[in-house]
């Protein structure tokens, strides 16, 4: 009903691209990704027509590499990833906390697609770059440590030296996301989560 309100009125209305903001979020909200990605298709079309600052068209993009991610379109969504991370990087610098955002994203995708050696490297990257830029206990920053200890025992090739490391490392963010969000926080059990698969991993290495 939000959007039918305003839907005639110009491009750049701020009520109208507020209304389709509104649009996409709950279409997110409600996992319906598939029309949320021709909505963001929509606003990236308007924004570039129309000739806006760049900033803007990076966060819409990389929204619109969230959808493709939900859709698993794994391959695509890392693509842009990469390059919307590359220009926040070069736009906004490398401790922006929109550039940290779209470097957690990139982590966690080259992880999903078993890109393990990479993600442990640019992880390991970005961590210094979090700690420095938003403190040790941000969510950015333990998320960063979460996925350098997930590509670490992921690896094929890890070692058990890894896999102790990967374990140390994820029991310290279980410890500070219970203390920051507590347990029943979804931060809180997506570590938990990580680090019973290091856990198993640790067994495996240790038979």
């Amino acid at each position: 009903a939000c959007w039918k309100t305003y839907v005639g009125r110009p491009e750049t209305d701020w009520a109208r691209v507020n209304a389709l903001t509104v649009l996409g979020n709950g279409l997110w909200a409600a996992e319906r990704h598939a029309e949320r990605l021709a909505i963001v298709e929509v606003q990236l079309a308007t924004q570039r027509r129309l000739g806006i600052s760049e900033y803007p068209i990076i966060v819409t993009r990389s929204n619109f590499a969230n959808c493709l991610h939900s859709l698993g379109r794994l391959d695509e969504a890392l693509a842009m990833e990469r390059d919307v991370y590359a220009r926040c990087k070069e736009l906004l610098g490398t401790t922006n906390k929109s550039t940290l955002h779209t470097g957690n994203n990139l982590a966690h995708s080259l992880i999903q697609q078993g890109q393990y050696a990479e993600a442990k490297e640019f992880a390991g990257k970005l961590i210094p770059q979090c700690r420095r830029a938003l403190g040790s206990n941000h969510v950015m920053t333990l998320n960063c440590h979460a996925a350098f200890a997930e590509a670490l025992y992921s690896d094929a090739g890890a070692s058990r030296a890894d896999v102790l490391e990967a374990v140390t490392i994820l029991e310290d963010v279980v410890r500070a996301r219970r203390r920051v969000f507590g347990n029943h926080h979804p931060e809180t059990i997506r570590a938990l989560a990580i680090l019973e698969g290091a856990r198993m991993k640790r067994e495996d290495v240790a038979a």
